[in-house]
C-alpha cells in the first residue's frame, strides 16, 4: 500500500510540475517582430529621410492616441534614437478574420525601412502575445496601410518579413481597381503611399475629406503662400518638417504629381 501512495504521489507531483510549466509558458509566451517598409513621402534613393529626427520635432510619446487610430499604448522614450525616420503603428491581426486586431505597438521604422522597438535597435516585441499565424499590418498617420498578404507564423524568434522587397508582399485588395497597395518606386523596392494627411485611409485632390483642402485650407488657413517651418505634421506629406504649398519640393506638389501623377481627380485607396 505505501508503495501505491508513494507512486500515486509522484503522478500528483509530476503533474503539477507540468502544469506549472505549461502556465509558465504561457505567462511569459511574447512575439519579436521583424519588419522592414518604406514611406513613400520620406524615400530619398534606396532609404529615407531623418528631417524630423534631425530637427528634433518627432513626439517622444506614440502619437496615434487620436481617430482614426485611437491607440491608447503608453510608448514613450527620453530621446529619439539615431537614425530613426517616424512612429509608425504595427498590429498583429487575426488568421481567419484579419480586419480584428489582436495585440497592437508604436514603434519606430529606421531611414533604412527596418521597424524597431522603442530602443532603437530590437524587434519588435509584443509581450503575452501567444506564438501563432497573424497577418501583420503597417500603418502611419500620413500614409496608407498595409498588410501583409497570408498570415505569418510568428514566436519570440523573429524573422524578417520585408514589404520592401515587391508588391505581392502585401494584401491586394481585389475590389480596389484604382490603385495596387504599395506604390512602385521604380527601382525595385515597394513604399506604403503617402500624402494622406485626413487619415482617411483615401488619397485625393478632390471630393470629400480630400488632402489638398487639408494642405491649403486646415492647415495653412486657406492662403497658399504660408509656410509651417520645424513642424511635425500631417500636412507635411514629404516629412521634411515644414508645410508648404507653392514653393518648390512643397507639399502640394508631392501631393498632386508624385502620389496622384498629375491627375486632380485620381483617387488612391488602402488596401487594408
Amino acid at each position: 500500500m505505501s508503495i501505491f501512495l508513494k507512486h500515486k504521489s509522484t503522478v500528483r507531483f509530476a503533474g503539477c510540475a507540468l502544469l506549472l510549466l505549461l502556465l509558465s509558458g504561457r505567462m511569459h509566451a511574447q512575439i519579436n517582430l521583424s519588419v522592414k517598409v518604406l514611406l513613400q513621402g520620406a524615400v530619398s534613393g534606396t532609404s529615407m529621410t531623418t528631417a524630423l529626427n534631425s530637427l528634433g520635432v518627432i513626439p517622444l510619446t506614440q502619437p496615434y492616441k487620436n481617430a482614426p487610430f485611437n491607440y491608447s499604448g503608453t510608448e514613450s522614450v527620453a530621446g529619439i534614437p539615431a537614425g530613426v525616420t517616424d512612429w509608425v503603428l504595427v498590429e498583429l491581426r487575426d488568421k481567419t478574420t484579419p480586419s480584428t486586431v489582436i495585440a497592437t505597438r508604436a514603434a519606430f521604422v529606421k531611414s533604412d525601412g527596418t521597424v524597431v522597438d522603442l530602443d532603437g535597435t530590437s524587434p519588435v516585441s509584443f509581450a503575452n502575445a501567444t506564438p501563432d499565424d497573424y497577418y501583420i499590418a503597417i500603418r502611419h498617420r500620413n500614409h496608407l496601410g498595409i498588410r501583409t498578404a497570408a498570415a505569418q507564423a510568428l514566436s519570440g524568434t523573429a524573422t524578417l518579413y520585408d514589404f520592401t522587397s515587391g508588391q505581392a508582399q502585401a494584401y491586394q485588395n481585389p475590389s480596389i481597381t484604382t490603385n495596387t497597395a504599395m506604390k512602385d518606386m521604380g527601382n525595385g523596392l515597394f513604399a506604403m503611399w503617402g500624402g494622406d494627411g485626413t487619415s482617411n485611409g483615401v488619397v485625393r485632390y478632390t471630393g470629400p475629406g480630400n488632402d489638398e483642402f487639408f494642405l491649403v485650407t486646415t492647415t495653412l488657413g486657406g492662403v497658399s503662400t504660408n509656410v509651417l517651418n520645424n513642424v511635425y505634421h500631417n500636412a507635411d506629406f514629404n516629412l521634411n518638417g515644414k508645410v508648404c504649398y507653392t514653393s518648390p519640393g512643397c507639399d502640394e506638389f508631392f501631393l498632386s504629381t508624385t502620389v496622384l501623377a498629375g491627375v486632380s481627380t485620381a483617387a488612391v485607396n488602402q488596401h487594408l
